[in-house]
């Protein structure tokens, strides 16, 4: 949360009406916490969908039952969370 008090430091210069500034702080944080919280929500998410998929081995319509969405988004999470973790393993890889 303290990107946001950064931010508006290096902006100051712009704001028009500083009795507003603490307004806009308090909103820049409210905000930035609901991204952070709906982001680990979302990799929750993915990685539930990937146990129940390739450790339970459930097929889509009983992923999208037990977590109460449906298999359209069971297939969104799957794909993402699988591209994230290709993308985790290529960075960790072996350096040449």
């Amino acid at each position: 949360m303290q990107d946001c008090f950064i931010a508006l430091h290096r902006a100051w210069w712009r704001v028009r009406d500083t009795s507003t500034a603490l307004f806009y702080l308090r909103r820049s944080v409210i905000n930035k916490s609901r991204s952070v919280l709906r982001r680990r929500a979302v990799a929750g998410r993915q990685r539930e969908v990937l146990v129940l998929r390739y450790y339970a081995d459930l097929p889509e319509t009983q992923i999208a039952a037990v977590l109460g969405i449906t298999r359209g988004s069971v297939k969104v999470h799957a794909a993402r969370a699988r591209d994230a973790l290709r993308a985790a393993l290529a960075d960790s890889g072996p350096s040449t």
